[in-house]
């Protein structure tokens, strides 16, 4: 019956955004310098200053450790309830994670950081209630009224996750110095960071994601393909891959303002540079005086350096004989 139905009108399709084809070769979009292996990511500068921070702040959050997946340890379906860690200060998971307390102290998890319908913002959250009274974690809400807030969330979650990760090391710095002891990185602990979502598969994931291609420099394929592979039952919608490559698009216009600005930057202190030691040279010599400086050169004949000849010391005061 349906194959002798007819249109009444001529229509068509709607039109649709593009379907983001993922795949599992390199990433073609990642920026120069960036360690593109497999499984292997090394932490970058390339997009740090459009995350207000500077090379040294980059170092002491990331400890330039990289994100090593293994690929060989079989995924099991269990372990979607479980929290994964995809860096050495970030673990992804589901909010039931935080009633795990005993899981949270043995990882010391210093942070959580929970992405959630903007309709459950009033509601209370027991588990991370709990979690700050018997362990003193810190949480933080990402309320999202639709996907396409997330390009508005992954600034944030960057903000709060460095924020963080600073706040601790110098606390622990500051403690020490205020004490008198010397202060070694290698014995200071590291603050640790639990983002979550309902499933932890999506908005999680995704604010992961975003955060990787900030300190890490990569394209979102490769942190896709990374995370996807620590925690396999991620699954992004094409909304939300539509919003990574949306903030991908953002980093790389913020990156280039910033290289821009500290480009002219650094021209202004040169020319500065060059206008203070040019001014002292030029009050140098303006106060230095030779003997070649009362000399007539204008006359031919040297007249005026006659009268420094056949000249005698002259003593206007001598002892009596």
């Amino acid at each position: 019956m349906a194959s002798r139905a007819v249109p009444s009108v001529p229509y068509e399709r709607v039109p649709s955004p593009p379907f983001v084809n993922l795949t599992l070769s390199s990433d073609n979009n990642a920026p120069s310098g960036c360690h593109d292996a497999s499984n292997y990511l090394e932490p970058s500068y390339h997009h740090i200053r459009s995350a207000g921070l500077t090379p040294p702040e980059a170092d002491i959050i990331t400890h330039k450790e990289p994100l090593v997946a293994d690929d060989t340890s079989p995924w099991a379906y269990t372990k979607r309830r479980s929290a994964q860690r995809i860096l050495d200060y970030l673990y992804l998971g589901p909010t039931a994670v935080l009633r795990d307390v005993d899981y949270l102290r043995r990882e010391g998890i210093t942070m959580a950081i929970v992405a959630r319908d903007s309709l459950m913002k009033s509601h209370r959250f027991l588990s991370a209630e709990r979690a700050q009274q018997e362990l003193g974690i810190t949480t933080e809400y990402i309320n999202l009224a639709s996907t396409y807030d997330l390009v508005r969330a992954f600034p944030a979650v960057v903000r709060l996750v460095n924020d963080h990760m600073l706040q601790v090391h110098n606390s622990q710095v500051q403690a020490r110095a205020a004490s008198g002891q010397a202060t070694d990185p290698s014995t200071l602990r590291r603050g640790k960071i639990l983002i979550m979502c309902e499933s932890g598969n999506d908005r999680s994931a995704a604010l992961v994601i975003g955060y990787l291609m900030t300190m890490f420099g990569c394209g979102m394929f490769t942190a896709i393909r990374l995370v996807g592979s620590l925690r396999f039952c991620c699954s992004l919608t094409e909304e939300v891959k539509r919003t990574l490559s949306t903030w991908s698009d953002i980093l790389n216009a913020q990156t280039d303002v910033a290289n821009d600005q500290q480009q002219r930057q650094n021209e202004e202190d040169r020319v500065v540079v060059e206008s203070v030691e040019a001014m002292q040279v030029a009050d140098m010599e303006r106060h230095k005086r030779r003997i070649d400086d009362t000399e007539d050169d204008e006359d031919e004949a040297e007249t005026d350096s006659d009268r420094f000849h056949g000249r005698v010391p002259f003593v206007p005061f001598t002892d009596p004989q």
